[in-house]
């Protein structure tokens, strides 16, 4: 609600709290109230830019946001996910240190601002009466990289974004986040929040129900040459009715940049 009334104070387009004295508690339990949103449509890519340029322009708000945690409860999910094999948590767990460590002494980077935290083209989004933001149970204040890593890895993991696509995002944004020296710890640090995701959809897929066998695995050809974690590939095979559900690969090795060399992510819904 905060947030919400700080971007209307902006100017910023975003969801709208309706003008009701709220919250209001309900068999102990705080409901808000909406301003319903019209028939919408995932944003472009530029539509993302552009909003993330005039969020990240303002001031830090004044009200109380806290400090981005790019690694919040990703622990606690790789120690609860059932469909990720026993000897792959280790080198899971080592990665996620490697990348606390990092992220302790960021390099020097933009300034500081309110951040989205999960700014990509699902929450921003397209109505009858213009682009605006949604889901922002995630604002925080931390560097604006952090919302830019989102696309950049988009385009650079997964495929999701087109190498044109995202140097249209760089124009209009007005920045290419991946020259930045911290690039690769922040692009890492979401590919791994993507591992337990994978986990859980793996845990509801129709053959995780039935236990025929589905899980993530890591493919690691690095750690078989025995020369450390060097780059990782997650793939998550939902096995169930014989045709391919949904398939997001890995198209170029990120950068090198210690203490990961490069690392590469894709996750597989695949069936047999």
């Amino acid at each position: 609600m905060r947030v919400a009334r700080w971007l209307a104070r902006e100017n910023v387009p975003a969801v709208r709290l309706v003008d009701v004295e709220q919250p209001v508690e309900v068999d102990g339990r705080p409901v808000t109230f909406w301003a319903e949103l019209p028939p919408q449509q995932h944003g472009s890519v530029e539509d993302v830019a552009e909003l993330l340029a005039r969020l990240h322009s303002l001031p830090t708000p004044t009200i109380e946001l806290g400090y981005l945690d790019p690694f919040v409860r990703v622990g606690e999910r790789l120690h609860a996910a059932t469909t990720i094999r026993d000897d792959d948590k280790p080198w899971l767990n080592a990665l996620h240190s490697d990348l606390l460590a990092a992220w302790a002494e960021p390099p020097a980077g933009l300034p500081d601002r309110a951040v989205h935290g999960d700014a990509w083209p699902g929450n921003i989004v397209r109505t009858a009466g213009g682009v605006l933001m949604m889901d922002l149970e995630r604002f925080s204040v931390g560097p604006p990289e952090w919302d830019l890593v989102s696309t950049a890895m988009r385009g650079k993991t997964t495929g999701a974004v087109s190498a044109r696509e995202y140097n249209r995002f760089c124009a209009v944004y007005g920045y290419n986040v991946t020259v930045w020296e911290g690039y690769p710890v922040l692009a890492h640090a979401r590919e791994l929040r993507m591992v337990p995701y994978a986990a859980q959809h793996a845990t509801r897929s129709g053959g995780a129900r039935r236990g025929t066998g589905s899980t993530v695995s890591m493919v690691d050809p690095a750690r078989d040459r025995g020369l450390g974690r060097e780059s990782f590939e997650v793939r998550l095979f939902a096995v169930s009715s014989g045709r391919t559900i949904v398939t997001l690969g890995a198209q170029e090795a990120l950068r090198p940049s210690p203490p990961l060399k490069s690392a590469r992510l894709a996750l597989c819904s695949q069936v047999e």
